[in-house]
């Protein structure tokens, strides 16, 4: 009774809120020129604005994870989802966000920067393992629970493809769509597994367009400045 309560209740939930919760961490640790507010503060130096917006996104951070966490403990499970959904969301616009600064300020940085360089990229790559795996299994492991949903599944696994022989009854869990994401950043596409939605497809698009800007141009300047 214990275990299928765990399995059920405490597992899934509160394992995406500890997900969210380390993405939030390492992404509050990164330099403090790749916060969101520092997309006003390119175009306004002068102003408190990329205080303000820091603030303001520090605010909204708090807000949804203290929602999701009670959410969760009065067992709300569709409220729940939701701001799941929107923690995820507000994450990968700063994920977006921080790419964007770390290519536009690269040209500020010397030889003694690399080391912080070589920090936010690490970062950033977990980062994005970490929210496309929330968003993988967000958007599709609904389909694999014990009452699958009638809407078609977004990923196409090979224990569903095929008859393997001990995986007759396998679902999905979030190490499923962690290994998934993992891959897809470190080879620029999934694996074994197959995007079946548009809105998976997409997903997968976004997340390989993210790993092909930070591996391939920051972590190369990175090189090229060691190289100097």
């Amino acid at each position: 009774m214990l275990r299928k309560y765990l399995a059920l209740r405490i597992y899934p939930d509160a394992l995406a809120l500890v997900i969210i919760l380390i993405a939030l961490s390492l992404q509050n640790a990164l330099s403090g020129s790749l916060d969101v507010g520092g997309i006003v503060a390119l175009r306004a130096r002068d102003l408190p604005s990329d205080a303000i917006v820091n603030q303001a996104t520090g605010i909204i951070e708090i807000v949804i994870f203290g929602a999701a966490l009670i959410l969760w403990a009065v067992n709300h499970r569709v409220f729940l989802r939701a701001m799941l959904i929107a923690g995820n969301a507000l994450l990968t616009v700063e994920l977006l966000a921080s790419i964007f600064l770390l290519v536009a300020t690269l040209n500020r940085f010397g030889s003694a920067d690399v080391p912080w360089l070589i920090q936010d990229t690490f970062l950033i790559l977990l980062i994005n393992i970490l929210t496309f795996a929330l968003w993988y299994w967000l958007i599709d492991a609904r389909h694999h629970a014990p009452k699958p949903a009638i809407a078609p599944p977004d990923f196409l696994f090979p224990q569903h493809a095929n008859a393997i022989k001990g995986y007759e009854n396998w679902r999905t869990n979030f190490w499923d769509y962690l290994f998934l994401a993992a891959i897809t950043t470190t080879s620029f596409g999934p694996a074994e597994t197959i995007p079946l939605s548009r809105r998976a497809k997409l997903l997968v698009m976004l997340q390989v367009a993210i790993s092909l800007v930070t591996l391939s141009v920051l972590a190369a300047r990175t090189l090229s400045m060691l190289s100097d």
